[in-house]
């Protein structure tokens, strides 16, 4: 099953009708932990995902079951038989669940290499979109990292889109800020939520999501690099990170957008995963700079803000948290390494929770909210 996994060829993956949304004149914006050894292993799974030896569908096979077979509870074998079904070694489950991810990637390069290229969002919309906030200024914000889909890896990584987007719709929030959201769930969440979605690719595997209710209108985007290559050499970013294996030269963003509430007010609103505990120091100040920056020159004075993500952080240590501290009337409050950023006059009440199904942890990260109020149009 191992060495399976080592000689996986991509395979094809259904990808999202997507809408793009054309740069235009005004669309132009000014540029601006988790553990370490997160990647471990990507080395070799990168340069899987664009070789083209073709093991064939005994391969496919093979790691799909990999991917998606119940953890052996009573055995310790790679492969197993309990309860009348085969089953699967918590690590086999892991590196299985891993792999497949990157089948798909090759068929998600182009419109990686275009996000950073363009600098704009893939922008996505539900058929059927659920009514809006009216003239309400109460806001309920949502952020949460999914893990790709996937439960734990301490708990082998099995599926947990489905479980996910149950959450999701019960918690009705009106602006969702998504992390680790792999490219073929983007129009799935997009879909099943009855939202906008703003999805930008950080790579071929995976992206960060803003989804708003239908009656918040974005009237600019933009999507904001924070490491890599400049943009105008998408492929040497590319280059970098399948050499590197991901870890420190795994490109990220900051996604951003001007949007205007029912009753006229402008805001901005923005998302982020920030850079591991695999990057040095130097490179996560470059990158808060960069973030700060970006976000200190969009937005104008009057407009609110409300932000975050997974920031991989969890004190004033860190450069980016320090950054983000020293703009004005504007305040963060975290869960774990989580963070919800809202500007003082919107009076945000924070709140989390680990998401569990089962007994296990749906994510590994925890669901963080925050209710804000709106100051009134002035």
């Amino acid at each position: 099953m191992l060495s399976a996994l080592s000689r996986l060829s991509p395979l094809s993956e259904s990808r999202p009708t997507v809408r793009p949304r054309p740069p235009a004149a005004a669309d132009k914006f000014v540029d601006g932990d988790e553990p370490e050894g997160h990647h471990r292993g990507g080395k070799w799974l990168a340069w899987s995902m664009l070789g083209a030896t073709g093991i064939g569908m005994l391969g496919a096979a093979g790691v799909h079951a990999a991917a998606h077979l119940p953890l052996c509870q009573q055995t310790q074998q790679v492969v197993g038989w309990e309860h009348g079904q085969p089953c699967v070694s918590r690590d086999v489950a892991v590196q299985g669940a891993t792999a497949w991810r990157y089948t798909g990637a090759p068929f998600h390069l182009k419109d990686q290499l275009d996000s950073w290229r363009t600098g704009h969002h893939q922008v996505l919309s539900a058929p059927d979109q659920a009514a809006g906030l009216g003239d309400s200024r109460d806001l309920k914000v949502v952020s949460w990292n999914l893990h790709h889909g996937l439960s734990q890896d301490a708990t082998g990584a099995r599926p947990q889109l489905d479980t996910m987007i149950e959450n999701l719709q019960e918690e009705n929030a009106d602006l969702v800020l998504l992390q680790e959201v792999q490219p073929g769930h983007a129009l799935k969440l997009t879909e099943a939520l009855g939202m906008q979605g703003y999805y930008a690719m950080s790579t071929p595997v995976q992206g960060n999501m803003i989804l708003l209710r239908p009656d918040i209108q974005v009237r600019a985007e933009s999507v904001t690099f924070t490491t890599g290559q400049p943009a105008q050499d998408p492929l040497g970013t590319l280059k970098d990170w399948v050499t590197a294996g991901g870890g420190p030269s795994e490109p990220r963003n900051v996604q951003i957008l001007k949007v205007e509430m029912p009753d006229g007010q402008a805001g901005l609103i923005w998302n982020t995963h920030h850079l591991t505990g695999d990057y040095s120091l130097q490179q996560k100040q470059a990158a808060a700079d960069t973030l700060v920056s970006a976000l200190r020159q969009n937005l104008q004075p009057g407009e609110w803000m409300v932000g975050g993500g997974d920031l991989n952080a969890s004190g004033s240590s860190s450069p980016l948290v320090a950054g983000l501290s020293q703009l004005p009337g504007v305040t963060g409050q975290q869960r774990n390494i989580d963070w919800i950023y809202a500007s003082d006059s919107a009076r945000a009440q924070l709140s989390g929770q680990s998401v569990e199904s089962g007994g296990v942890m749906v994510s590994d990260h925890p669901l963080v909210r925050a209710d804000l109020t709106l100051p009134e149009k002035v």
